[in-house]
């Protein structure tokens, strides 16, 4: 299979997808499918080192030995490439389930507080680490929605195939900062680049703080409102 064909099939458009998934995860999620795709390969599996790469990768992030954050920081870029190529092998192997489809969100709502805790313990000061934890307590909250509302109504994603969308400039701008993805694979850089990522990560709080409550009203609303109704008939 050609990455042009791979990418257009399996992935999804610039602006559904994490940006740096975008240009460097998928296109090395492509090179292990070239190497290790079969017909009897489980996305379920991967999901897995997906987990056990994210554990790895925030927890050795959070030392301050260089090697070790090195280590994590290429355990959490393994993270995403685990995660752009489970969906791939899903889809060419038509193995779907709503059990491998819980086990992404669970396998992210793990790993996220795990990631985004390793990269706080290099924030210089206090009002940095309390920003980081709140990031990541709104984090948690939204990806426990995205797994409420995929458990109670078992929504099935699908795809859109070849069709090409084109979107606003501004539209690209609110999916990097809402994409936790971006923050938690950018931010390692800029603390090796002796870069405070205070200042990064305050526009994924405006815009995740953002998103939670338009989930918040879409979600738990609904699904109150439709408790209320099954009770009353």
């Amino acid at each position: 299979m050609k990455f042009k064909e791979y990418r257009q099939n399996y992935q999804y458009e610039l602006k559904d997808d994490v940006f740096v998934g975008y240009f460097f995860s998928v296109p090395v999620s492509y090179i292990f499918n070239q190497l290790f795709f079969s017909e009897k390969l489980i996305p379920n599996y991967i999901s897995f080192a997906m987990l056990c790469c994210g554990l790895i990768g925030g927890f050795f992030f959070s030392f301050s030995n260089l090697v070790l954050m090195i280590i994590g920081f290429i355990f959490m870029h393994l993270w995403f490439v685990f995660d752009c190529w489970d969906g791939a092998v899903a889809r060419q192997t038509k193995k779907f389930s709503n059990y491998g489809k819980e086990f992404d969100y669970v396998v992210h709502l793990l790993v996220h507080p795990v990631m985004i805790f390793g990269i706080s313990r290099h924030f210089s000061t206090d009002f940095g680490n309390r920003l980081c934890m709140f990031y990541l307590i709104i984090n948690c909250i939204k990806r426990g929605l995205y797994l409420l509302e995929f458990s109670k109504n078992h929504i099935k994603q699908e795809t859109n195939g070849n069709i090409e969308r084109k979107y606003p400039w501004y539209y690209y701008i609110f999916d990097f900062f809402y994409n936790a993805p971006n923050f938690i694979l950018i931010a390692p850089i800029l603390i090796f680049l002796k870069i405070s990522p205070v200042s990064f990560l305050i526009p994924f709080i405006i815009f995740e703080s953002l998103l939670l409550c338009i989930y918040i009203r879409k979600y738990i609303f609904r699904i109150y409102l439709k408790t209320s109704k099954d009770n009353e008939a």
